[in-house]
């Protein structure tokens, strides 16, 4: 392997069936991850709330909070153009390894000599400046496991990294528990607990992925900084827009309507968001690997339709049941979030379609026209969610779920369309089986629900009457109107199961 010059060091690509089982194994793995990782988030943070006092949890989110921006930088970053190029070179994978580590050395330096004592200290105080300066370790960790990170999706190794995430993820809460609880640590374990996690998956990975000798080369340098610094960029902004929408209500409504949106928006947008998560981590390698842009347009059409049957059921049956699921699960004082949560599902529906566009234009190499986009869609929903806001809690939820219907369109045809070359037809034909079949669904059960509660049917004999009834009716519309629809579903399920018959085997890996 060549230590200098132009050469290619890694221009495979895997095609046919090979990408296809690459792509159900990711999601097997990364499945198995996510739950893992909502497992151990659950326990962790019931024996967590027993050891430390919640005012130390608050103390520790300042930190936290910015650890997990310099994550989402990092992922987001100089290890992204080395998954969307076609070919790359030894020089290319030494620049961003370069770029990667010098810029997370920066950011920890930085963090704990400037940010914390001349920002953080004056605004928070000292207690939350003292806390960040001990997370702030966690940049050049992030920087050290990006590239590797990036090889590591490149070659599709979707199993190694997701073996990688749930022993990192381990890690974090076993420090924290133990120091809280052995040593009388406490917003300090949860930093702690933070770093371990940082120190564990950036340990794994230069293991997994032998990373290259950081080295300068400028004309690389170029092309590697400029498309990571828009990539960074689209994740500061993606972060801001999933948190915009709480700084303002807080300054605006009362603690009580903003916990109503917050139970809301957690249930009708929240958490699908977890089961997305798991397209987006494979999104950009797929696309990547995809081969062609008709394969790539190919490969999100079929992304998105399944990705639309699996989840729109799931949120037209939360509204047709909310009225007795909210109160049920979470108390009658949590009665006033259940039209807010009826309505944030609908966004939460617009979300599950555009979700898989961010990479999508990484893998065509267009980090621009996203963060330009991007800066767009967040102006206007600061705009959106300022102005509702002096209206009450109705308006606000309202207008957020009308400015997502609204924004996925304009994603389509800006974004998808006009960039990537995907007609709007396209686009609404691998929604559409999704969301017709649950809209049917949905116009069955709402109001057999309603029925069975105004005869005072126990709530929870309406939720499993009516939510049977949803499922059976969505499972009927969705064989009879959209049959190709519901062979491809059964067909991704057989293969995630492992349950498909096995095809003659094809060349995985072809040079460029």
């Amino acid at each position: 392997m060549p230590e200098d010059g132009p050469a290619a060091v890694d221009e495979a690509r895997i095609e046919g069936a090979a990408l296809r089982e690459a792509s159900i194994s990711g999601v097997r793995w990364v499945t198995l991850s996510r739950v893992m990782a909502e497992v151990l988030a659950a326990g962790s943070t019931v024996a967590l709330a027993r050891l430390i006092p919640p005012a130390e949890f608050g103390h520790a989110a300042v930190a936290l909070g910015f650890a997990a921006i310099a994550l989402g930088i990092s992922w987001l970053g100089f290890g992204t153009p080395l998954i969307q190029m076609p070919t790359i070179t030894r020089a290319e994978i030494e620049v961003a390894t370069f770029l990667s580590v010098t810029t997370g050395l920066a950011l920890t330096l930085s963090t704990a000599f400037l940010l914390a004592p001349y920002l953080i200290e004056p605004i928070f105080g000292g207690r939350e400046a003292y806390l960040l300066t001990l997370a702030s370790p966690i940049f050049v960790l992030s920087g050290l496991g990006t590239v590797p990170n990036a090889m590591l999706q490149r070659r599709l190794a979707f199993r190694r990294t997701s073996q990688i995430e749930i022993l990192s993820l381990a890690a974090g809460p076993i420090v924290a528990i133990t120091l809280a609880a052995g040593f009388g640590l406490n917003a300090e374990a949860l930093v702690f607990g933070a770093v371990a996690t940082a120190v564990v998956a950036a340990g794994l990975t230069l293991l997994a992925a032998h990373p290259a000798a950081p080295r300068w080369r400028r004309r690389e340098a170029t092309s590697i900084a400029g498309f990571g610094a828009f990539s960074a960029l689209v994740g500061v902004t993606g972060t801001l827009y999933m948190n915009v929408d709480y700084m303002i209500l807080g300054a605006r409504l009362s603690p009580r309507q903003v916990g109503f949106y917050w139970r809301a928006y957690t249930l009708g947008v929240d958490y699908q968001s977890k089961i997305s998560g798991i397209m987006t981590r494979l999104a950009l390698p797929l696309y990547s690997h995809a081969g062609s842009d008709d394969a790539m347009r190919r490969l999100r059409e079929k992304m998105v339709r399944i990705h639309t049957i699996v989840l729109y059921p799931v949120l037209t049956t939360l509204i047709a049941l909310a009225p007795e699921a909210v109160p049920l699960i979470y108390g009658p004082e949590w009665r006033p979030a259940v039209f807010p949560t009826q309505i944030l599902a609908i966004s939460g529906m617009a979300a599950v379609a555009a979700v898989g566009t961010a990479p999508l234009m990484f893998a065509v190499g267009k980090p621009r026209q996203l963060l330009y986009f991007f800066l767009v869609l967040l102006g206007g929903y600061v705009l959106v969610v300022t102005g509702a806001s002096g209206y009450g809690l109705r308006a606000v939820v309202i207008a957020v779920a009308t400015y997502q219907v609204v924004l996925v369109i304009a994603q389509f045809y800006f974004l998808d369309g006009r960039q990537v070359g995907i007609p709007l037809r396209d686009s609404w034909r691998a929604v559409r089986p999704g969301l017709v079949a649950s809209a049917i669904s949905c116009a069955v059960a709402y109001p057999a629900a309603r029925m069975l509660a105004s005869r005072g049917t126990s709530d929870l004999f309406v939720i499993l009457a009516a939510g049977t009834l949803a499922v059976a009716v969505y499972a009927l519309m969705l064989r009879v109107l959209f049959p190709a629809g519901w062979q491809e579903l059964f067909s991704f399920l057989r293969a995630f199961l492992g349950r498909r018959a096995r095809r003659p085997a094809e060349p995985s890996v072809a040079a460029d």
